[in-house]
């Protein structure tokens, strides 16, 4: 997914963990997306959810995983959902055009 979200221009910042996303979606990078996987260690996606749909200014967040974990998070406006599946990269770059010039 890097590789492919790079070569249409995109900076990718990975998280190997939930400190490592709290560190991007809160310092100094200028964020337009954060592509949520619930499953990050020591996560499981639901409180930093909730910390990412708090932050100031909004930011659009897209969840990306399996659609039973996706049916029990509360969800805002700027949260959207794409499957994870072995072909999700392009539904990802769909929504993410979806957004407009990001």
């Amino acid at each position: 997914m890097k590789r492919e979200l790079e070569q249409d221009g995109h900076t990718i910042y990975l998280a190997k963990n939930k400190k490592e996303a709290q560190v991007y979606i809160y310092g100094d990078n200028r964020l337009d997306i954060v592509i949520l996987d619930p499953e990050l260690p020591d996560c499981y996606g639901h409180p930093l959810l909730g910390q990412i749909q708090a932050r100031v200014p909004p930011i659009k967040v897209i969840i990306h995983t399996f659609a039973e974990f996706f049916n029990g998070m509360n969800v805002d406006k700027n949260v959207y959902f794409v499957e994870k599946s072995a072909v999700s990269i392009a539904p990802l770059k769909r929504r993410i055009l979806s957004f407009g010039k990001v």
